[in-house]
């Protein structure tokens, strides 16, 4: 089955901000956010693992942010993100060709210069994971493509607030995520491509859903740094983010 939206529903950041999608892993973890990519409530995220199954569910993987550079200059962001006073930044959401849902799974389309590139989300079944992949339908020249993990490490009802202690193990485009009041680690890992270790915070960023019921609505992520890789026209990467 594939279930597909209207371009003007998608490139306009209200309604698509609007439009809620969700993928489960049968165990009582899941993955949930907006077309958009701008997660609107606590509960929206990439990873949500459930540590007890079916119970015990922790935020892990709030979201990633995809960079596409050329040579020469360009680049463009795949992202969207809501700011506390307001702001959104930046506006990926602009460069949406298509989005639709193919057996219930959600699979995005980008399009900037004479590229296009797909996205996909999937969860393994009965397994905290979750994937994301990335395939260069068309594209008439190299281009790099930055993948930025936003995490956290939090009870999937609450919000995390302030700078939290995380450590991460490098091993090439495989890394292991710590955090300071945490028994169990998670895994970030690329199938092509290499990380570069670079601490940074996003701050302020805003649930709007919940500011509507009166709650607390504000989030900072904590990014451990960038994988990055080439592609070319046919050339696909995934990106897989697990607690197993």
């Amino acid at each position: 089955m594939k279930l597909a939206l209207p371009r003007q529903s998608i490139t306009d950041f209200e309604k698509a901000s609007e439009l809620e999608w969700l993928v489960t892993n049968g165990i009582g973890g899941f993955s949930s956010s907006t077309v958009s990519l701008t997660n609107t409530r606590r509960y929206h995220g990439l990873l949500c693992a459930a540590l007890e199954p079916p119970g015990g569910r922790m935020l892990i993987v709030s979201s990633c942010d995809e960079v596409c550079s050329f040579d020469e200059g360009n680049s463009y962001e795949l992202a969207s993100h809501q700011y506390a006073d307001g702001t959104v930044h930046p506006h990926g959401y602009r460069l949406l060709s298509s989005f639709h849902l193919e057996n219930h799974l959600p699979v995005w389309r980008y399009q900037f210069e004479d590229s296009v590139l797909e996205k996909r989300l999937w969860m393994r079944p009965n397994e905290n994971v979750t994937y994301l992949s990335y395939r260069v339908l068309s594209a008439r020249r190299e281009f790099t493509l930055q993948l930025h993990p936003r995490c956290v490490f939090r009870d999937y009802h609450s919000q995390s607030r302030g700078v939290q202690g995380f450590a991460i193990t490098i091993d090439s485009s495989c890394i292991e995520v710590r955090h300071q009041h945490a028994d169990t680690s998670f895994f970030i890992e690329v199938s092509k491509g290499n990380f570069k270790e670079g601490e940074n915070w996003n701050w302020n960023l805003h649930h709007r859903v919940e500011a509507y019921r009166g709650l607390d609505s504000e989030e900072d992520l904590y990014s451990p740094g960038v994988f990055e890789t080439s592609l070319r026209s046919g050339q696909e990467v995934t990106i897989c983010f697990s607690v197993e």
